[in-house]
């Protein structure tokens, strides 16, 4: 599909909030509503009022409204967004503050603008509102600060994760090979002392045998 400035396409408002915007037909705004029920709320703009509104927030830029998955790479290069791959959506935002990794925790802590701390912020606040999710501390924490610093006017982050040491356990299969090594080389170590010990016992009785027939010539 080829896209120009008067091309049609859906936008979405994937987030659980209403998201107003105003382009040049519509200057006086437009409110998407919220998802419901997983479904987002869809209305069709140009490209060229996309391009407008792009110049004015960062809706796009945050992941707050989105595009057709087909179209997404081909918009997102006429917008000059780079890295949208990486790009958060609510449901990995949700997962940052119930199951935090360090690389999502990283993400929080490079978050620059205020709309977007502000997701974070208003999805943690849900989230705990609901008294359904476990929260994890940790990442209520490092949220909270960026916020502060965020408004602030810390614009670069001082917070610094304390990354915990891998544990390097031993699998199953590991294991079991170390014990197999092991009970081999007690094996092999118990049967070359057992050779030598008949190799020990065979010389001693040749020498009580030799010695025993000396005995005898003497007495004759």
């Amino acid at each position: 599909m080829s896209i120009t400035d008067s091309t049609v396409i859906n936008i979405y408002n994937v987030t659980d909030n209403q998201v107003a915007i105003s382009t040049y037909l519509k200057p006086s705004g437009i409110l998407l509503e919220a998802t419901r029920d997983d479904v987002p709320y869809a209305i069709q703009l140009t490209v060229a009022e996309v391009k407008g509104i792009n110049t004015q927030s960062n809706v796009f830029k945050e992941g707050i409204l989105r595009f057709d998955t087909e179209l997404e790479k081909e918009i997102y290069e006429l917008l000059g967004i780079r890295d949208w791959e990486e790009i958060l959506s609510d449901q990995q935002i949700r997962e940052t503050i119930l199951r935090p990794s360090v690389d999502a925790l990283q993400k929080v802590i490079k978050t620059n603008t205020p709309s977007m701390i502000e997701r974070f912020r208003g999805m943690l606040v849900m989230l705990e509102n609901s008294r359904i999710y476990d929260v994890s501390q940790k990442a209520k924490e490092v949220i909270l600060a960026r916020y502060y610093e965020i408004y602030q006017n810390t614009r670069v982050s001082n917070i610094i994760l304390q990354v915990p040491q891998e544990n390097k356990s031993i699998d199953e299969d590991q294991l079991t090979k170390i014990k197999e090594e092991l009970a081999a080389k007690i094996r092999e170590e118990l049967m070359a002392e057992l050779k030598a010990q008949k190799e020990s016992s065979k010389t001693s009785k040749g020498k009580n045998v030799e010695q025993s027939q000396e005995s005898q010539e003497v007495k004759e």
